[in-house]
């Protein structure tokens, strides 16, 4: 079963928005359909900081010392 977040607004393209912090993120079937995603493209905010935040995941989604 698929979880879903309290206090998230969703959107039919599987996106999250969290309005307290203004996170966003990617529901979990999104995640599994897209696999591994290696970069995000983000357009700047005007007089806006942004930073990265951690995953919620346990794992990362890769290990940059695997060679494999």
């Amino acid at each position: 079963m698929v979880e879903v977040k309290e206090g998230y607004f969703y959107i039919k393209t599987h996106q999250w928005y969290d309005h307290e912090t203004g996170k966003v993120g990617l529901s979990a079937f999104a995640a599994e359909q897209l696999g591994e995603i290696s970069f995000v493209d983000v357009d700047p905010i005007e007089g806006e900081e942004v930073e990265q935040v951690q995953m919620d995941g346990d794992e990362p989604a890769s290990d940059p010392l695997d060679a494999t």
